[in-house]
């Protein structure tokens, strides 16, 4: 009887022994996504703030397409998360120089993801004027011929032309003062301006 008991003790004991399992937590993905504005600092002076929304986003150094037309819209792969980026940054006139192409963005999940953000450069440059004066002529009668009229004020931007002074500064009295461009201006400007 005693062989019995010690034979039940010895079952029961390995009977209740619990069984060992491993629980393993495995990182997620590393997901790197780039978030880049791209440069322009070469837009015309208009009179208007101008900005450059123009962006790319590397996800896993892969390009993704944007689900917009305006291209600020991308869905990340795998995960689903829609990534929204608008345009912080605008440049009206050339003496603000050649800023960042700055942007904010929001990202579903964001914790998820290893984000690098790189900022491209937007400026604006002159508007090009082409300012000419117009042909006269008359028969000598001894008092000067001037002609004061200019082509080429329509390519100026909304008021801009209001801070220019133009000096007429061509005259001719004798015949033989006829030479090659010499109904000639100065201009001079009583204000900055962006052209």
């Amino acid at each position: 009887m005693k062989l019995k008991k010690i034979l039940c003790a010895i079952i029961s004991v390995c009977m209740l022994m619990p069984a060992v399992a491993a629980l393993t937590v495995h990182a997620e993905p590393i997901r790197e996504i780039l978030i880049e504005s791209l440069s322009n600092d070469k837009m015309v002076y208009n009179g208007e703030e101008q900005t450059y929304p123009v962006y790319r986003v590397k996800y896993n150094n892969h390009f993704l397409a944007p689900q917009d037309e305006a291209g600020t819209v991308f869905k990340i792969p795998e995960t689903g998360d829609k990534l929204t980026i608008t345009c912080a940054a605008g440049v009206t006139h050339v003496a603000e120089g050649i800023i960042l192409n700055d942007f904010t963005f929001t990202l579903e999940h964001q914790g998820r993801y290893d984000l690098t953000l790189a900022h491209g450069t937007i400026g604006v440059v002159p508007c090009p004027v082409t300012l000419m004066t117009t042909s006269a002529s008359k028969v000598y009668d001894g008092t000067p011929l001037t002609k004061q009229d200019i082509v080429g004020l329509d390519d100026f931007v909304g008021s801009d032309i209001c801070g220019i002074i133009f000096n007429f500064t061509g005259s001719v009295t004798y015949v033989s003062d006829n030479v090659d461009c010499n109904n000639t201006i100065a201009v001079e400007f009583d204000e900055v301006t962006a052209f």
